[in-house]
């Protein structure tokens, strides 16, 4: 005996068990829509369009609205093309531009309005996007042998304490032994908020060979060439660089990707949601 397969049950079917049910009279409105898991409006509604068109009426409408106020206007549209077959190079910036001087339209469509009119006429090809200057690379970084040779730097998200204050923690830890040897609530991530830090931790935990930090502001950003060059010592993403050198300094001359969190211990998790219990 062969195993009879489920039945499929399309919404149209639905519709047509509810309304004929409906027609019985074996049953109320109520325990139908209950059944069927619909509103009493849902219900009503199918009824009047059986009333009104029978079976043809219970089929699904389209629900694309009658008139769309912000289309743009035909004739406006064929300017645009012919503009666009008359200078190839032109792309929608400049035609909003012609638009608005050359023809007088005191509202010319958007530029992504007449990007999209350009590639429904096929004038518009699609651009491959091109690589990033510097590859995000993060091989090559120095593997700790001892404590103290590499420090990893981060700031983990900012969050509002109890009392409506910003709290930035910033964690520093030590790559080698994974010890924690910062975690403070910072009130912002500025420059010298992060200097005012480093300097009382170095204090008590001296000079790292190596700080490994992220570089997304100001506060570890370390460039002290043009920008069409790389920091000598810097790896786009993770940035590692002797601490010797200068940490904090400006990042606006630096091209770097930021990829991802270098480190997240539970350590400071847990530190976070206390501090954020206070």
């Amino acid at each position: 005996m062969g195993i009879m397969p489920w039945k499929k049950v399309t919404s149209m079917d639905a519709i047509t068990r509810f309304v004929m049910q409906a027609q019985s009279d074996r049953f109320t409105i109520t325990e139908l829509c209950e059944q069927f898991g619909i509103s009493r409006k849902t219900g009503y509604k199918h009824l009047e369009r059986y009333a009104e068109s029978g079976l043809k009426g219970l089929a699904e409408r389209s629900h694309r609205p009658h008139r769309f106020p912000q289309i743009t206007d035909e004739a406006v549209e064929a300017l645009i093309v012919e503009e666009r077959r008359l200078h190839r190079t032109w792309g929608p910036k400049k035609l909003h531009k012609v638009l608005e001087v050359k023809h007088g339209i005191e509202s010319p469509p958007a530029r992504s309005t007449i990007a999209g009119i350009l590639r429904r006429h096929g004038l518009s090809v699609g651009r491959r996007r091109r690589p990033g200057a510097y590859r995000a690379l993060n091989e090559g970084l120095t593997v700790p042998t001892q404590p103290n040779e590499v420090w990893s730097v981060d700031f983990k998200g900012w969050f509002l304490l109890g009392d409506g204050l910003r709290c930035d923690p910033l964690t520093v830890c030590d790559r080698y032994s994974r010890y924690l040897l910062c975690c403070r609530a910072c009130p912002n991530q500025q420059f010298n908020t992060t200097l005012r830090a480093f300097q009382s931790l170095m204090r008590q935990a001296g000079l790292p060979e190596i700080i490994r930090a992220i570089p997304k502001g100001s506060n570890f950003a370390f460039c002290t060439r043009p920008r069409s060059t790389p920091p000598a010592g810097a790896q786009v993403g993770r940035t590692e660089l002797p601490s010797c050198y200068r940490l904090f300094s400006d990042h606006k001359n630096c091209r770097t990707g930021v990829v991802g969190i270098v480190s997240i211990d539970r350590t400071v998790i847990v530190i976070r949601d206390r501090i954020a219990a206070l």
